[in-house]
């Protein structure tokens, strides 16, 4: 499906059960060649976590995720090793301006290794970014006030509100 739509720039794929294998068939129809020039994924409530995670992230890597400016990943199962999979691959996302890891209706499993991984992938390699939105994580609250400082010096919103 996605292989033949080079000119897709948004896919809102909500609420549709995913998991990991879905994600990751979805991230190799990202790769150069296919719908690589993704500017907004929405892939709330999908049901993936860490593998899944892992497989878009690497996807990233390979370099399909260089036009994307919004990424929603709320309301799934990723945890810690999802989030540092994210924060290693963002350097390849340098347009990324939005990441959502969470909203009013429910967050990931990521908890203070995790977060501090992205805010600190933020702070190094993504120029762009106005928003990271941790909401509903498991973060203690001296990890988030660790985030939200080093954030602060960057002038990067970062939602992560109880």
């Amino acid at each position: 499906m996605l292989c033949s739509s080079s000119k897709l720039t948004k896919l809102y794929l909500n609420e549709n059960q995913i998991g990991d294998e879905g994600l990751a068939s979805l991230a190799g129809g990202m790769l150069p060649g296919g719908a690589s020039g993704l500017e907004e994924l929405r892939l709330s409530f999908n049901r993936f976590g860490d593998r899944g995670a892992q497989a878009l992230a690497d996807c990233w890597k390979r370099g399909g995720g260089r036009h994307l400016r919004h990424v929603l990943l709320a309301s799934n199962r990723i945890g810690d090793a999802g989030a540092i999979a994210f924060a290693g691959a963002v350097d390849e996302t340098p347009l990324l301006q939005v990441l959502t890891f969470g909203n009013a209706m429910g967050g990931n499993l990521i908890g203070d290794d995790g977060a501090r991984a992205l805010a600190n992938s933020v702070v190094d390699a993504m120029p762009h970014m106005i928003e990271l939105n941790l909401k509903l994580n498991p973060i203690s609250p001296q990890t988030r006030q660790e985030i939200y400082s080093l954030l602060l010096n960057r002038n990067v919103l970062l939602i992560d509100l109880p």
